[in-house]
Order: C-alpha cells, then structure tokens, then sequence
C-alpha cells in the first residue's frame, strides 16, 4: 500500500488518497491544506525540508526516507519518492510524493546490524578464548617445567647436604687418626 500526496512548494497537503490518510491515521478532507511537515519527526525535518527543496529544484525522481508520525504521535519509518510538475493552469508548482511504510524494513535492518555486531564480539571471544587456552597451556607447561626444576634443586640439595655431612666425616676422621699419630708418637 502507497499513499500518494500532491503538495505545493510550501508543504500543503493539495490532495491524497485513502492510503495516505490511514498512513497518518487522519481522514482524508481534513488533510487538505494542512502542511506534511506537521507529520514528520522533528529528527527527520532537516532531510524532509532538503528533498522537497531539490524536489522542486531539480527534475526527475528524488527519494528520501524519513521518520513520520501518525496522528496519534507514534512514529513510522517511511520511504518518500517524489516528482515535481507545473499547474496547466498557472506557474504554480507541486508534487506527487509517493509514502510507502517500511517501519518492518527498518527494523529488520537494524536487527541485521546488531546480528552482524555480535556475531563479531563472538568471533572475537573465540579468538580470546583460543589465545587464553594458549597462554594456560604455555603456563601450565611452564608450570611442570618449574616443578622439574625444582625437583631437580632439591635433589642437587639433598646431595649437597649429604657430600657436606661426608666432607665433615671424613675431616672427623682425619683429625681422629692425626690425634691419634700424634699421641702416639709423644708416646
């Protein structure tokens, strides 16, 4: 469903059909004469005001989408497309805007954009999660690795401790037999 307005250079809404009326939720003939920038958004007035000007600046098609509000206030995304042509009867000129509701597309294009976002944070996460792994199993590796060392050190301790407890022995000893040389040579 397309609703079709004819408006002049100022906005004013000169004709509409059916369509165009339910879209703002207003009956038809109290439309007429009222200025279709009522119906748009305050963030989408800057771009409405932009395509009507180029409209009747420049022939052919021109197109714009914009954020309308219905008569209630509950806004719509709306897709505009406009010509502009010249009265038969004077110079005063107007334009066949055609509205077409794609509220449903705007969402499914934003659902597609947050989609396409987390499907990065995922990949994303997965390469953490990857990295992560291989930083645990390099300090896991490093891990058993100061384990063997230390195993190693206090093994090489222990031997330490023991070659310390001969070396003492043995210079007991030692002392032992040169007392006894010596106490039996004075002898």
């Amino acid at each position: 469903p397309v609703g079709y307005f004819s408006i002049d250079e100022q906005g004013l809404i000169l004709e509409v059909n059916l369509t165009g009326a339910t879209l703002l939720g207003v009956e038809r003939s109290r439309l007429i004469n009222r200025r279709l920038q009522r119906f748009v958004a305050s963030m989408s007035r800057p771009i409405f005001l932009a395509f009507l000007e180029k409209v009747f600046a420049e022939p052919g098609k021109q197109v714009c989408e914009a954020s309308l509000l219905n008569d209630g206030g509950t806004p719509f995304w709306a897709d505009l497309q406009a010509t502009s042509a010249t009265s038969l009867r004077g110079a005063r000129k107007w334009c066949r805007v055609a509205v077409s509701d794609i509220t449903a597309l705007k969402r499914a294009e934003e659902t597609q954009r947050r989609m396409e976002a987390l499907d990065a944070a995922n990949r994303e996460l997965k390469r953490e999660i990857v990295r992560r792994k291989a930083v645990e199993a390099a300090l896991k590796e490093s891990e058993q690795y100061s384990c063997q060392l230390l195993a190693e050190a206090l093994q090489l301790q222990k031997q330490l401790r023991h070659l310390s407890h001969q070396i003492l022995e043995t210079q007991e000893e030692e002392r032992k037999r040169i007392s006894r040389e010596l106490h039996d040579e004075i002898a």
